[in-house]
């Protein structure tokens, strides 16, 4: 690499020395000549060399291309820096490369934004011509399985489709919808094996099948997409809901008797709950948020969604109007955040509902080795009993227990309570005592383990 600099520098050098000699009068012919012809030789030798990144066979400058992009499953944008577009811009070889390596086109990020756009971080891509762009991607994909991410935003195009035409290449699936109606499926999914659906309204349509999912094995749902789909159950290993009743979990666990891992982030309900047997299960995380924290962001992220859609939809008719050369007013009345905290679902008002705690205690799981629980879902009087009766009555061996929330009840506690468990916490401690472990519990406890 040296020596090709000092080659440029040659070059240039003598460029210089060129001009300022053609700029003479008289020109010095012979020295001109013989600029030129030392010129000729050190660019010949420039054009002659090889960069060693060319000569990689295609198959290595192909591999290293895939590496330049996430990891898959994680999709690239369409556009930009990271996305794999950017490789054909380099070089007609490169270009070539990229364009014949169908791996890099299999997983892609598209976010349908309020202008009736695509966006990319620092880019904005008009509507249609995304979607053209998603179409060349997918037929440069071939025949790979593929990852899409899709998340529609507020006010997004009123003419956006659901982009199913592949559906039978589809292996990992990420969809975050304002409404039901956008979610249709084309035909079968012999290939999908993880699924990642958030809803953000009801549904006011028929639920949407899964049919013919046979590799199916993961599912990350909310609770409206919960109402939403109809999948599977009985073959998936790797469940998770993302705030939802109790009750909402109950008919969806008793199908699901080959789960491995089962993440369930619960909001406030009352019982009681019939009990659910889960005997593959070794995973277990149970959360809770309460009302504050979960509903009024819930229902005020929703009711605010409804009154900013009928203001945006007001100014859109104003700014038409001044358009057509006609008089417009738009009145913003006045917006009355109490009413934001009404219900969601029917459910009862917040005041209506406490804490899930003995849902735990519902669960059997004897094959269970970790549990991950917020404290705030155990027996508020004596959260260690609600543990110990639930992995007496499941008949399970934990190895690890990760207490979450805000505790009342100490490590040193809950240490005696499992010595053959190893622990872990989190948050801060409102109880009475210490709540440090003696090193003699420690190194017991780890012995034991």
């Amino acid at each position: 690499m040296a020596t090709l600099e000092a080659e440029r520098n040659l070059v240039a050098n003598l460029d210089v020395q060129i001009l300022h000699l053609e700029r003479e009068i008289p020109v010095p012919e012979h020295s001109l000549s013989a600029l030129r012809a030392h010129r000729t030789l050190a660019q010949a030798r420039l054009d002659s060399y090889k960069y060693p990144v060319l000569m990689l066979p295609n198959e290595i400058v192909s591999e290293i291309f895939v590496h330049f992009l996430p990891v898959y499953p994680k999709p690239a944008p369409l556009a930009g820096t990271l996305s794999p577009t950017t490789l054909t811009h380099i070089c007609r070889k490169w270009r070539n490369i990229a364009l014949t390596t169908p791996t890099l086109w299999r997983a892609a990020y598209l976010s349908i934004n309020e202008e009736d756009e695509i966006a990319d971080s620092d880019i904005f891509i008009p509507f249609d011509q995304q979607l053209h762009e998603l179409d060349v991607w997918l037929n440069r994909s071939r025949c790979c399985p593929l990852s899409i991410e899709i998340e529609e935003t507020f006010d997004s195009p009123r003419n956006f489709f659901f982009p199913s035409a592949q559906c039978a290449r589809w292996e990992y699936l990420w969809v975050s919808l304002l409404f039901q109606p956008f979610l249709a499926i084309a035909g079968p999914l012999p290939l999908l094996r993880h699924l990642d659906i958030l809803v953000d309204e009801p549904g006011v349509g028929d639920p949407v099948v899964f049919p013919e999912a046979p590799l199916l094995r993961s599912v990350i749902l909310n609770d409206l997409a919960l109402e939403t789909v109809i999948l599977p159950w009985a073959q998936l290993t790797s469940l998770t809901l993302h705030c939802v009743f109790p009750h909402e979990c109950v008919p969806v666990l008793q199908q699901t008797s080959n789960l491995v891992d089962c993440q369930l982030y619960l909001v406030s309900s009352t019982g009681p709950w019939p009990d659910v047997t889960l005997p593959r299960l070794e995973s277990l995380t149970l959360s809770y948020s309460k009302p504050e924290n979960t509903y009024l962001s819930i229902f005020c992220a929703r009711r605010a969604c409804q009154v900013l859609q009928g203001l945006v939809t007001k100014v859109r008719l104003a700014v038409k109007a001044s358009s057509l050369h006609r008089p417009a007013r738009v009145q913003i009345s006045h917006i009355n955040l109490k009413s934001f905290k009404q219900p969601y679902k029917g459910e009862k008002g917040l005041s209506g509902l406490v804490r899930p705690y003995g849902y735990l205690e519902t669960l059997i799981t004897p094959a269970l080795r970790e549990l991950q629980i917020d404290e705030n879902l155990l027996d508020v009087e004596d959260p260690i009993h609600s543990l110990t009766s639930f992995i007496s009555k499941s008949g399970c061996k934990l190895r690890e227990m990760y207490i979450s929330g805000t505790r009342n009840v100490s490590q040193d506690l809950y240490s005696r309570a499992f010595p053959s468990v190893r622990l872990s916490f989190d948050e801060k401690y409102d109880g009475e005592g210490a709540d440090t472990t003696t090193d003699s519990d420690t190194a017991s406890s780890e012995a034991d383990v």
